[in-house]
């Protein structure tokens, strides 16, 4: 059980449908809000963390039984038609023995970005052993290879689509909307009613991609010389 830091315990109970929403999540998602709520470095931080997460998560009920899991071994529930090739894929959660193929799968995906963009892409720096560990990871095989990654977490804005990489020889396969699919299903059985994503603004398909499928813009924030583009999906 999870200590709820009392400030936390009171803006709750003041709100049968956030307490009802947080009462569901999983053991580990309540303690990453709770320790995001208590590295607050300001009572003003710490109000401002605990406001996003009681509106965040008030009145979503699709978790649980409720909402629509992945198929086990197969591809996630999608709300439209699987494509036929993404039938051949497998989803599990990522372990720490496949950080180095994750590591090497992202750097093939992301390769091209980095002549596009100037820059290294973030993903591309990260250390996939402490993703893994600290991350919600879902890999996609394919022949006993890792094709596929998506990487999620929560945030003091709600559900997180941290990283999501295809590898180059699986593209157009649909594998990529399968994995956003699994990102639906997983903010929904944590009691999330969206999702959300950011994208480097010169990546110009992928933010006609997550328009086509949903998500709408809601904030540009400036990261040295260019913005990252914030979007986010309202889950049915």
């Amino acid at each position: 059980m999870v200590a709820e830091p009392p400030d936390l315990a009171e803006a709750l109970d003041g709100d049968p449908q956030a307490r009802a929403a947080f009462d569901r999540l999983a053991y580990g998602l309540k303690r990453k809000h709770v320790q995001a709520i208590q590295d607050a470095k300001t009572p003003q931080a710490r109000q401002r963390r605990i406001t996003t997460l009681i509106t965040t998560i008030r009145g979503h009920d699709n978790t649980g039984e409720n909402a629509s899991p992945a198929a086990a071994g197969g591809t996630p529930a999608r709300e439209g038609p699987v494509p036929d090739q993404a039938r051949s894929y497998s989803f599990r959660q990522a372990g720490r023995p496949d950080a180095r193929a994750v590591a090497a799968l992202v750097h093939a995906a992301y390769h091209d970005y980095t002549e596009r963009i100037g820059i290294t892409p973030r993903p591309m720096t990260d250390d996939y052993r402490q993703v893994i560990r600290d991350y919600h990871v879902t890999v996609a095989e394919h022949d006993a290879a890792i094709a596929g990654v998506i990487v999620l977490r929560v945030t003091e804005e709600g559900f997180l689509i941290d990283n999501v990489a295809v590898h180059p020889a699986h593209r157009g396969s649909g594998l990529g909307r399968a994995l956003l699919d699994v990102a639906e299903t997983q903010a929904r059985r944590a009691g999330f009613g969206s999702i959300y994503l950011y994208t480097h603004e010169k990546m110009i398909k992928n933010l006609a991609l997550y328009s086509k499928i949903g998500y709408a813009e809601y904030d540009r924030r400036p990261q040295g010389g260019f913005s990252l583009v914030y979007m986010r999906k309202h889950l049915s």
